[in-house]
């Protein structure tokens, strides 16, 4: 039995030859010390016997200038509900490789590509109050869900139904589970 399958006939609560096991290996330090102790990453998964491989999309807001203070630029909450975000069925959210430099995950092609036929494949899409963070800042989020419900509320309907696009995307491209 391969990851994929030990996985699915988990989620099936089939019988299987053991407990999957899942490693979210993102973190540029964690990978840069995981290869010093044991090799490439790959070998540590396939050593470990990692089943799920993780694939990421980029943040939502892809907006503003990088930099090392603030990854993209801050939104107030009043102009969220005229944000025009971007197509989300458009290829760069699956092909992204413009990550923040503590980044390392892999992004959705190349999880596919590389291990769609052995391991299962989850892609990790930014949850609502995650990607809304990215827009206003994690305490401007938290506070506008009660300060402004109304406005917080028609942007996280806006935001969810780009997520279904994006999550529909992921699936066409062959991932098996959105997280």
């Amino acid at each position: 039995m391969n990851s994929k399958e030990r996985v699915r006939r988990t989620i099936a609560r089939q019988t299987i030859d053991r407990v999957p096991l899942d490693c979210w290996l993102h973190e540029q330090r964690f990978c840069d010390r995981l290869e010093e102790d044991y090799g490439p990453v790959d070998k540590f998964l396939d050593e470990f016997n990692i089943d799920i491989a993780s694939s990421f999309v980029p943040w939502p807001n892809q907006f503003g200038q990088k930099d090392s203070r603030q990854y993209y630029k801050r939104f107030e909450i009043e102009e969220l509900p005229d944000l025009e975000l971007e197509d989300p069925r458009d290829g760069k959210w699956l092909t992204n490789t413009d990550w923040h430099p503590i980044f390392r995950g892999v992004n959705v092609e190349q999880a596919v590509k590389q291990y769609g036929n052995d391991r299962f494949i989850a892609a990790h899409l930014w949850g609502l109050v995650e990607g809304t963070s990215s827009f206003l800042g994690i305490e401007n989020c938290w506070m506008n869900l009660s300060a402004e419900p109304e406005l917080m509320a028609q942007w996280m309907n806006k935001y969810a139904h780009w997520l279904a696009d994006l999550a529909e995307s992921c699936i066409d491209a062959g991932v098996d589970m959105i997280r």
